[in-house]
């Protein structure tokens, strides 16, 4: 039987969201794939913990929870829907057992539609990640990185632990996002984009199709149609948010209701059309007053 390591990272934020992810890869997993989860723990509670073990039990895996110092990444710069736990990815080499020597990592906005044994199998040897290209344009200048370098996501990365490792990754990581504050807009991604320059194979968008590419489609500003695996709202614009109405938004809805965070007002279509059109309605100036306001409370 073929066996895959995941890695994910949450803290209670996305736990609702992490189960999400975790129902919709077992739902379209095929039979003979065995799936190894492991989650490094950002400060899951144990209601959440329990609602994840519901998924244990049904779908016969078992979680294996990883533990960091979180005092030690609070002084990095996070933003807009970004929190600290977006950085705890850095460390999954120095958290997983060495004998593991390739993992796909997650995050945990996305929903995955088809198998993923496929992408796993895709030969990373003479690279560090396997993860997609994006739009790097005036990132890379800033950043100091070669124009003709590809910029990637980090969202979906297949990872080669042992050179990982070797080249200390991790740490150089670390190093880079603390002493260069002012470089950094896309928190993680862009160090690692730094630090793993040249490094990266490029794979096919269908295995991590983000929010802007489907965007880009909306508008007819390209004409590709692909058939994704994974769908990843890697922007503001999130489906639990009813602040956009992206086409694969019942996607989410669909596995939610599949999961112990099952709200039965979420699968009414209509009801979400209606907060999302009351949402556009209001200013921004009211938005961002009411933000002040409670931010102050």
């Amino acid at each position: 039987m073929k066996s895959i390591d995941l890695v994910f990272s949450s803290d209670d934020n996305y736990a609702q969201h992490l189960g999400v992810v975790l129902c919709s890869i077992f739902e379209n997993k095929s039979n003979d794939c065995h799936i190894n989860v492991h989650i490094i723990d950002g400060g899951i509670s144990p209601g959440n913990k329990d609602k994840l073990r519901i998924l244990e039990t049904k779908y016969s895996f078992e979680i294996k929870y990883l533990y960091l110092k979180i005092e030690n990444y609070k002084d990095l710069f996070i933003s807009d829907h970004i929190t600290h736990a977006a950085y705890y990815r850095i460390l999954i080499p120095d958290l997983l057992d060495e004998k593991i020597n390739k993992i796909l990592y997650l995050d945990c906005d996305l929903i995955v539609l088809g198998d993923l044994i496929g992408l796993f199998e895709t030969n990373i040897d003479n690279y560090f990640i396997g993860a997609i290209e994006e739009n790097g344009v005036g990132l890379k200048q800033n950043l100091n990185m070669n124009e003709e370098s590809p910029y990637f996501n980090s969202g979906v990365m297949l990872i080669n632990l042992n050179k990982w490792r070797e080249f200390n990754v991790s740490s150089k990581t670390l190093v880079f996002i603390r002493e260069n504050p002012r470089k950094i807009k896309f928190w993680d991604q862009d160090a690692l984009n730094v630090i793993l320059e040249e490094k990266c194979l490029i794979l096919d968008k269908r295995f991590n199709y983000l929010t802007s590419e489907i965007e880009k489609t909306l508008r007819g500003r390209t004409n590709r149609i692909i058939k994704p695996i994974i769908i990843h709202y890697s922007s503001h614009v999130k489906p639990w948010r009813f602040n956009g109405d992206n086409p694969f938004n019942d996607e989410y809805f669909y596995y939610l209701e599949k999961t112990p965070w099952n709200n039965k007002i979420y699968q009414n279509k209509f009801f979400r059309i209606i907060l999302i059109k009351m949402k556009k309605m209001i200013p921004h100036s009211i938005k961002k007053y009411v933000r002040k306001k409670l931010k102050h409370k």
